[in-house]
């Protein structure tokens, strides 16, 4: 009967609550805090100190690899031959355009091969500068790989270590972290590479300063 009577008296209203909660860490989230901070530090250092180091060490490398650079000289006669004959067509009243054209193309691909050769010796250069520094320079390090590519394996940070001697224990942090190196590493690699690439050191030299140095000879010798 009394449940009858109040039957009609519940729920016309609505109840809210409101429940209170607070964030204390856990030992699951302080550890990902840390996690994060860590991140956080490596990415710092690796922008900060360790970049720097590494292109200053890779600089070294290549300007020791060049140091006393002897490339063939049958090559170069024959690059410079070539290159001044390619110019010498345009010069001739006496062909046609078309001509000037075939005979061009001609010559351009002589260049391409003859351009190709001394590349290939210039990085023969950085790979014989590696094996020296692995052999000669850095015995005691037990660097692994051959040529250039010691500059890309782990144990390059003990030689930027004997380098960079106040800056040991930021180095050493890096140690289980090698893999973040991969994308610099990777970059770093075009440095040595014997294509025709405007980031290959070879290059540079071959297809950029050497054209240059020819052309301001060829200047030169008609004054």
């Amino acid at each position: 009967m009394n449940n009858k009577l109040f039957a009609n008296f519940t729920n016309l209203y609505s109840l809210t609550k409101t429940l209170r909660f607070e964030l204390r860490p856990t030992l699951e989230t302080k550890s990902l805090a840390e996690v994060i901070k860590e991140d956080k530090d490596i990415d710092r250092l690796y922008n900060e100190e360790m970049k720097p180091m590494f292109d200053k060490l890779h600089e070294e490398f290549i300007t020791d690899s060049l140091e006393n650079v002897k490339l063939s000289v049958d090559k170069l006669v024959a690059l410079e031959k070539s290159l001044l004959e390619k110019k010498e067509f345009r010069k001739d009243k006496k062909i046609t355009k078309e001509i000037i054209y075939e005979l061009e193309n001609k010559k351009e691909e002589e260049i391409v091969v003859l351009q190709k050769y001394l590349r290939e010796e210039v990085v023969k250069l950085f790979n014989k500068k590696g094996d020296e520094w692995r052999d000669e320079k850095y015995p005691n390090l037990k660097l692994k790989d051959v040529g250039y590519k010691i500059l890309t394996e782990a144990r390059v940070l003990e030689i930027l270590k004997l380098k960079n001697t106040d800056k040991k224990e930021i180095i050493e942090k890096f140690g289980k972290f090698f893999t973040y190196f991969s994308g610099f590493i990777q970059n770093r690699e075009n440095y040595y590479s014997n294509e025709d690439k405007s980031t290959s050191v070879a290059n540079r030299v071959v297809n950029e300063n050497l054209v240059r140095f020819l052309d301001n000879k060829q200047k030169f010798e008609e004054v």
